[in-house]
């Protein structure tokens, strides 16, 4: 699918597009401490780099990219308190931790490539601080959790590509959209009750594959 013509606001300190750019970290060092952003590939660096978390200065960073994880921690919140933007790029892990909303000032969440991941965790419609939720090529995604809306009300702008993508919850439509785009191979469902957004300061859109439409 081609994404060329969708834009984001930035996420602090940093510009990223929803096929962002990212560096491809190279095999040595597979971590990049730049300021207060850190990017960590694979197991055995980020076992090594949170094994000693004052020596590494984590309470610092606020823009964390993880590649290729077989498994996310659980206690990211305690390892990165300050963390406002949260990438998770490829892995063989099927689930997200349950933990996700004690990220208490995550603004910006990204995931992308995960081919494994089976679904996106309840925690999610928990992180009250979340304005900017994106979730790409993750082919085994076909739902969102049914209370997103209900609690988080800062979300204003989500971008799914997600080619088997079903079903989206009537709680959504709760949120303050400002930006709501959806690539899907269909959507059978709901597509009457997001019409709706087309009287509000929302801008949504809804795009198929293979055939192009928008709503």
């Amino acid at each position: 699918m081609d994404t060329a013509d969708l834009r984001l606001p930035s996420q602090p300190d940093d510009t990223i597009q929803p096929k962002p750019a990212v560096p491809s970290p190279s095999p040595s060092p597979s971590v990049e401490v730049l300021e207060k952003r850190l990017m960590i590939s694979g197991d055995a660096r980020f076992e090594r780099i949170c094994a000693n978390p004052d020596e590494n200065n984590l309470n610092k960073i606020t823009v964390l990219y993880l590649f290729y994880l077989s498994s996310i921690p659980d206690n990211l919140h305690s390892l990165f308190p300050n963390l406002i933007s949260l990438n998770i790029l490829g892995g063989e892990f099927t689930q997200l931790p349950d933990t996700l909303n004690l990220l208490d000032k995550l603004t910006w969440l990204y995931i992308s490539g995960c081919n494994n991941l089976i679904s996106i965790p309840n925690s999610i419609c928990y992180m009250l601080t979340l304005k900017q939720l994106l979730i790409q090529n993750c082919d085994l995604i076909s739902e969102l959790p049914f209370e997103i809306g209900i609690h988080n009300k800062n979300l204003t702008h989500i971008c799914l590509e997600l080619e088997n993508l079903k079903s989206l919850p009537d709680s959504i439509l709760l949120l303050p959209l400002q930006l709501l785009r959806i690539w899907c191979n269909e959507i059978p469902q709901l597509i009457d009750n997001f019409k709706s957004l087309k009287n509000t300061s929302c801008n949504f859109e809804l795009i198929t594959n293979p055939s192009t439409q928008a709503l």
